[in-house]
């Protein structure tokens, strides 16, 4: 599969399975670039929210330091829980691999996990961001992105068998 650009790989995320699924041929390095760029876009609506004062987290204003650098921590800091979530997700695509008799690797279920993401991330974040507090988000997130995972899996072909 040849390299799309990123605002394609983020439309096909949200909602294209078979995409998400055929995703799993692109390079990790691709995938990495894409976690930092969707954490980048999932920032936008909290900074929007704490301009408008509308958003309750307040975590970069209460840090002790300039706002630039708080914004720096505050995303390398999520990113980086954001990495760890996926590496989570795909041990969990393991399960999914063995249940639906696929043959994928870690590295195959970590790209498509980077990319499954995506929705559940953005519609947290931009709740988060303007204000909305949604009791159980963080599990709804990992609910959906697991979600996002299966049928990412299910989609893939079967290997075919020679006779």
């Amino acid at each position: 599969m040849r390299k799309l650009p990123y605002y394609k790989q983020f439309l096909y995320s949200i909602y294209s399975i078979k995409r998400l699924s055929a995703f799993r041929l692109l390079s990790i390095g691709n995938a990495i670039m894409y976690l930092f760029m969707l954490m980048l876009l999932s920032f936008a609506p909290r900074l929007i929210g704490e301009w408008m004062g509308t958003y309750n987290g307040n975590e970069l204003a209460s840090l002790p330091l300039p706002l630039p650098i708080s914004f720096l921590f505050v995303y390398f800091f999520t990113t980086g829980y954001k990495f760890i979530e996926v590496s989570i997700l795909a041990a969990l695509g393991l399960l999914f691999v063995s249940f639906m008799k696929k043959n994928l690797s870690y590295k195959q279920l970590w790209v498509i996990s980077a990319y499954a993401i995506t929705a559940p991330t953005i519609a947290l974040s931009i709740f988060e961001g303007f204000g909305s507090i949604i009791p159980g988000g963080a599990a709804l997130l990992w609910l959906a992105s697991a979600t996002y995972l299966f049928l990412a899996v299910r989609a893939i072909p079967n290997p075919k068998q020679n006779k």
